[in-house]
């Protein structure tokens, strides 16, 4: 729920910027650049909530290691 809210907010944060500014190509680029960039900073902390799973999947390797010389 904390996601949508803060998303919703970011959207409507974008909206007033794209309102008050002037309608120019500068303005217009460095608010895509920046809805793309909080849109891509979401999708790492959503993606991190699940490392074994999703497009990014850490391997578990080194932590099996480290596990086996603590156990020795």
């Amino acid at each position: 729920m904390f996601v949508f809210v803060l998303l919703a907010w970011f959207a409507i944060e974008f909206l007033i910027f794209g309102l008050f500014a002037t309608p120019n190509t500068p303005v217009l680029i460095a608010t895509v650049v920046g809805a793309i960039m909080v849109a891509s900073a979401f999708f790492l902390v959503l993606d991190l909530e699940g490392p074994m799973t999703g497009p990014m999947r850490i391997s578990t390797g080194t932590l099996e290691r480290a596990l086996a010389i603590m156990g020795q």
